[in-house]
């Protein structure tokens, strides 16, 4: 391993910031799957088309709504 890796290895693990963003992602997950768990009434998740729409839909908005956020934090 050549130092300057080691250093970024080093670097990363001591971040504080990296914690941050890990407890963040993993409180947005936690409400997301709150949200559609308490949320969505049985009749507009019928079918399975309406499924993915709603469920993948919710998660690839707030999925860039995070990395737009951590990405300016940092």
């Amino acid at each position: 391993m050549t130092p300057q890796l080691r250093a970024e290895i080093l670097k990363q693990r001591t971040t504080t910031a990296n914690l941050g963003l890990l407890v963040a992602m993993l409180a947005l997950v936690l409400f997301v799957v709150v949200l559609h768990g308490v949320g969505l009434p049985v009749r507009n998740i019928a079918g399975r088309s309406d499924q993915l729409k709603l469920v993948f839909g919710w998660a690839q908005l707030l999925g860039a709504l995070f990395a737009a956020w951590s990405g300016c934090c940092r």
